[in-house]
């Protein structure tokens, strides 16, 4: 196959995406020049891994996205592979999966909770935790320490007060001053200056002692008592207050472990395991650049100092570029703790692998149990599960899950909109997915399927069957019934069960779920953006691109309302900002 014509590419800084012949984005990468960069990859003498000369023999076409700088590549690119996740770029796992404590610094009594998404609305987040254990002793311990309010939804204005006066053990201090003390405290926790809150609060319970406001001093004296006691399991790494990561790397086959531990003022306050996959016959120079250039980018922590396993070739100018002062350990305490990071990655990923083994095994023998009931020749490689969602026929949707080899495939996931069914018609929906979805014009690329199920019953299984005929003649399909967890097989009459607890059922249960919770996912989110846009429709001057712009900003109709009118000019404008901001 001829290269890709690339003379028409800028000599500016950007982003680059390789796509194939069916428009699937290969791999994304960023430039300071991208025409140089994208040349690179067409050389004769390009040193490439054997997976991107592979990836380069698939190129047909590629699309730039111009930056004004390369600070603003590297975060647009950190930002595209998470949305699309292209096979030949080393992937850090999908952040969906990440959790991050946030405070909604934006309100008079702001809020502190667990959250996996980061909206524009003006709060701070501290992230990401691969734990949720941690995360909720984290969160349980600042509760204790500093009470304040933990609810992620606001209660209404009535219920509120009335709430208040029943628990206000709940809601922390009534007083704002107060509680904005103690949202600073969390705030200095989180980044680790632990110093700064004992000696603010020694200083405030020796002050309150004085003033012989007893009861305050001895609520200062309990938090002081606590951080004390937190302080003594910590780890002391260092007599000085140094502040920084440092990076621990594990391989195996196609799959690699960076773990993270955070030093805060000299103290070892916690670890977290980052798997990234697509790693197989890639150096590990490639493996941990890619991880800073994915990870840190995003972090809502702007940490100053990185201390990494091995020396990179470009480190200044990815220094520069990071602006974060990243430094290979060689030797004395940063080197021992670096050794701490690589053994923290080598327990995590043979215990990932072992538990991925275990796993292997249970999907086997379910899939085999199933093909033997179902009498495959074979136990079902790829299966597809589809599921409608709506209320009465209103933004209905449907949707595609994929299990390969037992195990969820979540990038081969699809979504559709109901185009040609009016009113509450679940078969006939069915029946348009499944029309769409073996339309071999349309998705060329798509794998085929070894067994379809649909969440139904007889009538979906047999206006579906009817529909697509010979389209799916050599694909097994049945249809699901809730009820009993029946299965209905085309031309038989009578039911096939699954034995109560087996893996089988166990199996096609956790399928039909997946597929009902993947439906019901995509219906919500049509609701909420039909009801935002009705809002932001009866604005002048607001249309459908900047109603876009807006939500994928800031997520909600309360995140707009609540960001600032600089934060709404930095995505549409000033003046429509001003507008909007006017009129919301």
């Amino acid at each position: 196959m001829p290269s890709p014509d690339i003379t028409h590419l800028p000599a500016k800084p950007g982003v680059y995406l390789y796509k194939n012949a069916t428009g699937k984005t290969l791999y994304i990468g960023k430039a300071r020049i991208l025409i140089n960069r994208v040349r690179s990859y067409f050389q004769k003498r390009a040193s490439l891994s054997v997976s991107k000369q592979r990836m380069v023999r698939e190129i047909v076409q590629i699309e730039t996205i111009v930056t004004s700088t390369e600070n603003e590549a590297l975060l647009l690119e950190a930002t595209l592979i998470k949305r699309h996740q292209p096979p030949y770029n080393i992937d850090l796992k999908d952040d969906k999966r990440f959790l991050y404590i946030k405070i909604t610094v934006n309100e008079p009594f702001p809020r502190v909770f667990a959250t996996r998404t980061i909206l524009r609305e003006g709060a701070k987040y501290f992230g990401p935790y691969t734990s949720a254990g941690y995360v909720r002793y984290t969160l349980r311990t600042l509760k204790r320490l500093f009470p304040h309010r933990n609810f992620e939804k606001p209660p209404s204005t009535n219920n509120l007060a009335r709430l208040t006066e029943r628990y206000p053990e709940l809601f922390g201090p009534q007083d704002e001053r107060a509680y904005a003390d103690n949202i600073e405290y969390i705030i200095a926790f989180l980044k680790g200056k632990f110093s700064d809150i004992t000696d603010v609060l020694e200083k405030r319970m020796r002050r309150a002692a004085e003033s012989e406001h007893f009861e305050t001093a001895a609520t200062y004296r309990d938090n002081l008592e606590g951080m004390k006691r937190m302080l003594e399991r910590q780890q002391v790494i260092s007599p000085n207050p140094e502040t920084y990561d440092l990076l621990g790397l594990a391989r195996k086959n196609d799959y690699a472990v960076i773990s993270v531990l955070y030093v805060r003022e000299g103290k070892l306050i916690g670890k977290q395991d980052f798997a990234l996959t697509n790693t197989s016959g890639e150096t590990d120079r490639t493996v941990v650049s890619s991880f800073l250039e994915q990870y840190y980018p995003t972090s809502p922590e702007h940490v100053k100092t990185v201390y990494l396993p091995i020396s990179l070739p470009n480190l200044t100018h990815l220094s520069s570029l990071m602006s974060i002062n990243l430094h290979p350990a060689q030797r004395g305490t940063k080197r021992r703790l670096i050794k701490m990071a690589e053994e923290n990655a080598r327990e995590y990923l043979a215990r990932t692998e072992s538990e991925r083994e275990k796993s292997a095994e249970a999907s086997a023998k379910a899939l085999g149990k199933l093909a033997e009931v179902l009498k495959l020749r074979r136990p079902p490689e790829r299966i597809e599960c589809y599921d409608i969602s709506n209320i009465q026929g209103t933004h209905p949707v449907g949707s595609m899950v994929v299990f390969e080899r037992g195990e969820p495939a979540k990038k081969e996931y699809r979504k559709f909109k109901i185009k040609t069914v009016s009113g509450s018609n679940d078969p006939a929906m069915m029946a348009e997915v499944l029309d769409r979805r073996f339309s071999g014009t349309k998705h060329p690329g798509w794998k085929s399927p070894n067994l379809i199920i649909l969440d139904g019953g007889k009538g979906q299984l047999s206006v579906v069957t009817k529909r697509l005929g010979t389209r799916i003649a050599e694909i097994a399909i049945v249809a699901l019934a809730k009820r009993e967890e029946e299965l209905f097989l085309p031309g038989k009459s009578t039911a096939l069960r699954l034995s109560v607890g087996t893996p089988a059922y166990h199996l096609v249960q956790r399928i039909r779920d997946e597929a009902h919770r993947f439906a019901i996912g995509y219906y919500r989110k049509r609701h909420v953006q039909s009801v935002i846009a009705s809002t932001l429709d009866s604005l002048p001057g607001v249309g459908p691109k900047i109603r876009s712009k807006l939500l994928k900003a800031f997520g909600s109709l309360e995140g707009i309302r609540s960001a600032g009118e600089s934060e709404l000019a930095s995505v549409i404008g000033a003046a429509k900002a001003k507008k909007v901001k006017q009129l919301i």
